[in-house]
């Protein structure tokens, strides 16, 4: 053997105890993240004539909930309609500057004549 060298063997025999156990790791949650809702189950007609009044009111404010919901993430935020006007008046310039340049007028082009 050379000196300085190492040697790992596996012990095959190896048998587990009740304290070799480890708890796999779970990666922790991120604070800032907006916790998943459970879906919304909607309710047929028929079944919703047949429900008792309590749980009737119960589920019409659990629907006007999850429309608005449904709502808000269909609005664009403040954030995005900012990023799209500026996004406009940029195409917006650089249409102007385009017509600008593509437009031939005569007149003043050819005024020294």
């Amino acid at each position: 053997m050379k000196e300085g060298s190492i040697y790992v063997c596996e012990n095959l025999n190896f048998k587990p105890d009740e304290f070799s156990y480890v708890e796999p790791y779970i990666a922790p949650k991120d604070p800032n993240e907006e916790p998943e809702e459970p879906p919304f189950e909607v309710v047929p007609p028929d079944v919703l004539k047949k429900m008792p009044a309590g749980e009737k009111a119960k589920y019409e404010e659990e629907l006007r909930k999850h429309e608005e919901r449904e709502l808000a993430k269909s609005q664009p935020s403040e954030e995005e309609i900012a990023r799209q006007l500026a996004i406009k008046q940029v195409k917006d310039k650089e249409e102007s500057i385009r017509k600008k340049a593509e437009h031939f007028d005569s007149k003043s082009t050819y005024s020294y004549i």
